[in-house]
C-alpha cells in the first residue's frame, strides 16, 4: 500500500484576535509569543515561495470568525486563493463556539474552509460559567451542528482542570460529544499563566492545578474514551514555543511538559498491557507492537 503522503500545517496566529472577552485562563500573546495580527499579503507572500507539497493553512488562537468583517474576509480570500493555486490543499480555522451561525458555516464553507476547531474546553455548564465562557453546552453542539450541515469538518478542543472541573466531568462532557460526535480533539491541561484571572486566584489560594500524575491520569481515561470510539486525538498538551517551556518565568504554576502527550500515551500503553498481563506467567508474556509504538511500550 502506498504511503499516505504527509499534510503540513502552515500556522497563523491571531492572538486575541476576534475574542469579546478575556477567559479566566487565556493570554494567547503568551502562548504564541505573537503580539499583533499578520498581514493577509505577508502570508501569502511566504506560502507561494514554500517548495510545493501537501499544505494545510491553519488561523489559530483568538476567534476566527468575530473577526472584524473586513479583516476576517481578506483572510479568507487569501486562503481561497492560496487553494486555487495549489499552493495549500486544506484551509482551517479555531474560534468560539457563540461565533458559529448558519450565515457564518455558510461563509466558511463558500471560501473553502475545510476543518473549524472549537474551543469548548468543557461541556460542563458550570464550569463553563466559573471559565467565563460566555456559553454552555447547548451552544457547542448547536454550533457542531451547524459546521456539520455547511459540510465542514468539526474539531473541539477541550481544557482539564478548569476551577469546579473534576475527572468525572472531564468524561461526562466527552459522553456528551457523542450526541454530535467531533471529527478530531484536542486535549490541553490547564496551566497558570502569569497576569490572568486565573493566576490571581492561585495566588489567592482559590484555585490549585492539576499535579502531573493527576493530569496524566486524566488525559489518559480521555484518551482511551475518544479511542474506543474512533474519534482521533490530534494533540495532547500545550505545544513548547514562544514564551512556553518548562522553567519559562511565563509559566506561574500547572503540568505543563513539552512530551506531556507521549507521557500520557505511554501511560495507557502500560495500563492496557497490565489488563493483558493479568493471570499470566511472566515466562508467557510477549506484546506485538507496531513500529511507531515501540518508543510508548518502552517509556
Amino acid at each position: 500500500m502506498a504511503k499516505k503522503a504527509k499534510r503540513d500545517i502552515y500556522p497563523v496566529f491571531l492572538p486575541q484576535g476576534g475574542c469579546e472577552n478575556q477567559c479566566i485562563f487565556c493570554d494567547q500573546a503568551r502562548i504564541t509569543g505573537r503580539h499583533s495580527l499578520p498581514e493577509p499579503a505577508a502570508i501569502e507572500r511566504e506560502i507561494h515561495g514554500l517548495p510545493a507539497g501537501k499544505r494545510e493553512l491553519a488561523f489559530y488562537g483568538g476567534s476566527f470568525t468575530r473577526l472584524p468583517k473586513e479583516r476576517l474576509l481578506s483572510y479568507l480570500e487569501a486562503g481561497l486563493s492560496l487553494k486555487e493555486a495549489g499552493k495549500i490543499h486544506g484551509l482551517r480555522c479555531s474560534t468560539h463556539p457563540n461565533a458559529i451561525d448558519g450565515a457564518m458555516a455558510a461563509l466558511l464553507k463558500r471560501y473553502g474552509m475545510d476543518r473549524v476547531e472549537l474551543g469548548a474546553q468543557s461541556l460542563d455548564d458550570d464550569v463553563l460559567h466559573a471559565a467565563g465562557r460566555g456559553h454552555g453546552r447547548a451552544e457547542i453542539l448547536r454550533s457542531i451542528a451547524l459546521l456539520r450541515e455547511a459540510g465542514i469538518e468539526v474539531g473541539i478542543q477541550l481544557l482539564l482542570g478548569l476551577p469546579r472541573d473534576a475527572k468525572e466531568k472531564s468524561l461526562a462532557s466527552a459522553r456528551a460529544l457523542l450526541a454530535m460526535p467531533p471529527d478530531f480533539v484536542r486535549l490541553y491541561p490547564l496551566i497558570v499563566l502569569n497576569e490572568t484571572p486565573l493566576a490571581r486566584a492561585y495566588k489567592e489560594g482559590k484555585y490549585t492545578p492539576l499535579a502531573m500524575a493527576e493530569a496524566v491520569a486524566w488525559a489518559k481515561e480521555l484518551l482511551a474514551f475518544f479511542s474506543y470510539h474512533g474519534i482521533p486525538v490530534i494533540r495532547i498538551g500545550l505545544q513548547s514555543g514562544g514564551d512556553l517551556y518548562r522553567g519559562s518565568p511565563e509559566i506561574l504554576a500547572g503540568p505543563f511538559h513539552e512530551s506531556f502527550g507521549s507521557i500520557t500515551k505511554g501511560a495507557l500503553k502500560l495500563e492496557q498491557m497490565r489488563y493483558l498481563a493479568a493471570g499470566e506467567t511472566e515466562a508467557a508474556l510477549a506484546f506485538l507492537a507496531p513500529r511507531a509504538d515501540l518508543p510508548l511500550l518502552f517509556g
